[in-house]
């Protein structure tokens, strides 16, 4: 009877757990669909809109036609995985493309399409020239780094057959990112994917010895670190690909709109990367010092008070910088 007592106390408690879970999952996707919280919104993103590539080297693509309200914003992927629309085919004469690489900024996260910086450029070009019509190609996927979009760019230049190709560059994408299945609760539970994200947050600086996200870029960027080797290896890469077709590049330093001040840890990031950038003849545009002078208070062009990725106003900011590439 011991044995049985056990036996029907342990089915109880599992079936009892299994319900209350089953409810705080509903409840939670409930809430989270009335108000947004930035890890659930990028776990969405994950999920509905990101797929394992078959792409050697590749963790992440996006998934082709697929699509997702993300941050209150609805996002389109087309057939090729961009967020874009469909390309024409063959290119037109008088069609001058533009493909711009990068993350999750490059790709618009929290903002509608015609206020991403490439749509911004792109629509202001085009009222401005009739014998041109320019197409800015948008190929940002969010959580990638440099050493991605170099792989990516390979299996995308013939695609697009682009007449340049922008480079937006941001500081994580001296990130090593690893590339691994994700656990299956984790990866099909809203509630336990918060609760891992907030468990490693709580956990991550405490473990490190860094004071803030600053000094975690900073020690990116040391010499030694196999991420900053890795993505110095990924821009000659991508300089190379682009020389083999004779097309220019261009690329953006976009700083981390935590800290712009002068004296960050930030700056000695951009320092190191535009000291690289110099050695090797790169042509750039460094949008710390324009975003410094623009932006008394970084946070009023965060997309929320929790995500500091550009809203629309600061997307606005790198399309007047990168404007002047065509321009002048």
């Amino acid at each position: 009877m011991k044995l049985k007592e056990i036996l029907i106390n342990s089915i109880f408690f599992i079936v009892s757990f299994i319900i209350v879970f089953a409810i705080a999952e509903v409840g939670f996707r409930f809430y989270t669909d009335r108000k947004m919280i930035y890890d659930i919104e990028m776990h969405k993103y994950a999920k509905k809109l990101k797929q394992r590539s078959s792409v050697p080297g590749l963790s992440h693509e996006h998934i082709p036609n697929a699509e997702a309200s993300l941050m209150g914003v609805d996002v389109k992927i087309n057939s090729i995985g961009f967020r874009d629309d469909e390309l024409s085919s063959p290119k037109s004469s008088n069609e001058k493309r533009v493909l711009i690489i990068g993350q999750s900024i490059t790709f618009g996260w929290g903002v509608p399409k015609d206020s991403i910086f490439l749509e911004q450029v792109e629509h202001r070009l085009n009222m401005e020239n009739d014998s041109i019509k320019y197409s800015f190609i948008n190929s940002g996927i969010g959580n990638y780094n440099t050493e991605l979009e170099s792989i990516l760019l390979k299996k995308n230049l013939p695609i697009v057959n682009p007449d340049m190709v922008v480079l937006h560059c941001f500081l994580r994408d001296a990130e090593v990112i690893p590339s691994k299945s994700q656990n299956f609760l984790i990866a099909n539970s809203y509630l336990i994917a918060y609760m891992y994200i907030k468990i490693k947050q709580a956990f991550f600086f405490k473990n490190q010895a860094y004071k803030n996200i600053g000094e975690y870029y900073l020690n990116m960027y040391q010499p030694t670190s196999e991420g900053w080797k890795k993505q110095q290896e990924a821009l000659l890469n991508i300089r190379k690909q682009c020389e083999e077709r004779n097309v220019p590049l261009q690329l953006i330093i976009q700083p981390d709109l935590n800290d712009l001040s002068i004296n960050s840890p930030q700056e000695k990031c951009y320092q190191i990367i535009r000291s690289f950038l110099n050695e090797n003849h790169f042509s750039f545009i460094d949008m710390s010092g324009v975003y410094r002078e623009k932006v008394k208070v970084p946070n009023s062009i965060w997309v929320s008070p929790e995500d500091s990725h550009p809203n629309s106003e600061g997307h606005k900011i790198i399309a007047d910088e990168l404007i002047k590439v065509f321009k002048y």
